[in-house]
């Protein structure tokens, strides 16, 4: 038995006894005035209010019962007494205790800020009167909590000091052990999955590998029905649709260390798919294709999850044409003797669905004009669930933002009409790093680099790199405009320079100097694909330097003599196809 419920009995059973003893001691008589002895805080304004009687009521058996019983509802007294004086109605009580002081020791998982605000959740707080029966039940809850996270060798215990003027000092005292690993997880009934089958589902296991870092051994309530719901989905998807969990019982080790899992199973029926039909209005979307989306191979196991899917698949089929509200609603028909299962999807097409206005939200730094661009659907075109997942998409490969959610809102005076709300988070765009090293050929390294993904907000991108030492230096610059023209060509700049200076290099004696200019487009042929074209001069020469042809190789003087100074053009041609869902770290 519950001690709280059991502390609760004997306290009712002492009240009814006080109560007998008080009424049998008070005679019938008209109350003429309400005398009450005892108070030392609690204003007798406070204890008025509380009373069912007044002054020229006449108070009986009955009455008495119900006086007292009110004032120990008020949790303010440890007793209450009534006595005849006269024609005045003396009520004599005992004030409860206060609560001076609330320490808390012991606990480590459940932190004291939690505990104190769940104590004075439950009206236990300094200063407010001390109810040993409400302190006994938040104790037991608590101790409760510390059970269902796996810890059954925890104790919480309450200890309350009594200091002057009626106060007490409260101590709770926890002490939280460690969790208690599952030893054995059994089930029974099962007969279409098994033991094996059945544990593989579940997140919680008996298994001791990975030592601490394995918290799957660890018993906790709210695993434990977490795994209770994929049982039950696995059943459901395998076609027992009347499946059911008759019962999860824990049991614990006599040294309260082990656990011991039992879940009983109702496995019922196994039933396949029967008839499955559309019907309602399906605007211009052609019925063959949505029968497609809902057929069933013959003999198919029923499935809630294929039920659900198909019906999903039918409004964004519906939403893809602009029909963003409408309703398909699956209606399954048992039929207990066949074994199956009947689905009539019943669609509610509802109206044609017009975008009124695309609203922008969270781009602090970037202009609306960039995410406007990358969205496919514009404000007055009709919606279309597939070109808002391309939006976001689009919007997710900028690698300007740390999320982005897009939400439809129904226009309250236009049932037809919808505003698009695209929110975004924004993430760091621009980097600066500082290296330095140190080589033998050129001593001291120095490199910088300095990169803008959305210079000023404008969507465009600038990068310089510079790179110095001894021998070699390298400077480059690189500019993009993504959208040079407004269907999506880009368009680039690239200049670098550099010098290689091995004038005092035992091996390589020669200096020469490189610079280079192109220009770039990117052309989008599809969502997917782009095709770029990249246009490069670059002319070098050597500088006039004491060469000595004994420490150079043949290959080296041969091309210094045949070029001196020269120009070189090139072209490069690229393919590019891309479908991630995100410029970094993408799942798909």
């Amino acid at each position: 038995m519950n001690i709280s419920k059991y502390i609760n009995r004997i306290m009712l059973g002492i009240c009814g006894l006080m109560l007998a003893a008080s009424v049998n001691a008070i005679e019938t008589f008209v109350v003429e005035d309400i005398r009450i002895e005892g108070l030392q805080r609690i204003s007798p304004g406070a204890v008025c209010i509380a009373l069912p009687i007044q002054v020229g009521d006449e108070i009986d058996d009955d009455l008495s019962a119900r006086v007292i019983e009110s004032l120990y509802g008020t949790g303010f007294f440890d007793d209450v007494a009534l006595r005849r004086d006269g024609s005045i109605l003396v009520i004599s009580v005992i004030e409860r205790a206060t609560i001076s002081s609330i320490e808390i020791q012991g606990n480590d998982r459940i932190k004291t800020e939690q505990i104190e605000q769940a104590l004075a959740a439950s009206g236990i707080t300094e200063g407010s009167v001390y109810n040993p029966e409400l302190t006994d039940q938040f104790i037991a809850g608590l101790q409760q909590e510390y059970i269902t996270t796996g810890r059954f060798k925890s104790q919480v215990e309450i200890s309350a000091t009594p200091i002057e003027r009626n106060r007490v000092d409260l101590l709770i005292d926890i002490y939280e052990g460690r969790i208690s690993l599952i030893k054995d997880i059994r089930f029974v009934g099962n007969s279409a999955f098994s033991q094996e089958e059945l544990l593989d589902i579940m997140k919680l296991s008996t298994k001791k590998s990975l030592g601490f870092l394995n918290r799957n051994n660890r018993y906790e309530r709210t695993k434990l029905t977490a795994d209770l719901e994929r049982i039950t989905s696995e059943y459901q998807s395998a076609g027992f649709v009347n499946f059911q969990i008759a019962s999860a019982q824990t049991f614990v080790s006599d040294d309260r260390e082990d656990i011991f899992i039992v879940i009983t199973v109702d496995e019922g029926m196994k039933f396949e798919f029967g008839e499955v039909r559309i019907i309602g209005d399906t605007k211009e979307v052609p019925m063959e294709e949505l029968d497609e989306i809902v057929a069933q191979p013959e003999s198919a196991t029923f499935s809630r999850q294929a039920v659900n899917n198909a019906r999903s698949s039918i409004e964004n089929r519906l939403a893809d044409s602009g029909y963003s509200l409408a309703n398909v609603e699956a209606i399954p028909n048992v039929r207990d003797e066949e074994a199956q299962i009947d689905v009539e999807y019943n669609i509610d097409a509802g109206p044609l669905v017009y975008v009124r206005r695309i609203i922008f939200t969270g781009n602090i730094v970037t202009n609306d004009e960039v995410l406007r661009r990358e969205m496919r659907i514009s404000e007055g075109s009709i919606y279309s669930a597939t070109k808002i997942a391309q939006s976001r998409q689009r919007l997710n490969r900028l690698g300007f933002f740390e999320s982005v959610n897009i939400r439809s809102e129904i226009v309250s005076d236009a049932s037809d009409q919808v505003d698009v709300y695209v929110d975004v988070k924004e993430t760091f765009t621009g980097s600066l790093t500082f290296g330095v090293g140190y080589s033998e050929a050129d001593e001291a390294l120095l490199d910088l680099s300095l990169q803008q993904r959305n210079l000023y907000g404008s969507g465009n991108r600038v990068s310089a790199h510079l790179s110095s030492g001894d021998v070699a230096t390298e400077l480059s610059f690189d500019y993009v405009n993504p959208y040079y023209t407004a269907d999506g060509v880009s368009r680039g700049f690239t200049l670098s320079r550099e010098v290689i200076d091995s004038t005092g290099s035992v091996i390589q004696n020669y200096k020469l100097e490189s610079n280079a200019a192109g220009i770039k487009y990117r052309f989008p042929t599809s969502e997917e694909h782009s095709v770029g074209i990249r246009l490069e001069m670059q002319d070098y020469k050597f500088e006039e330097t004491e060469l000595d042809p004994t420490q150079m190789d043949v290959n080296t003087i041969s091309f210094i003599e045949d070029n001196i100074d020269s120009l070189v053009g090139r072209s490069l041609i690229s393919f590019r196809f891309d479908t991630r869902n995100r410029a970094f770290f993408p799942t798909k």
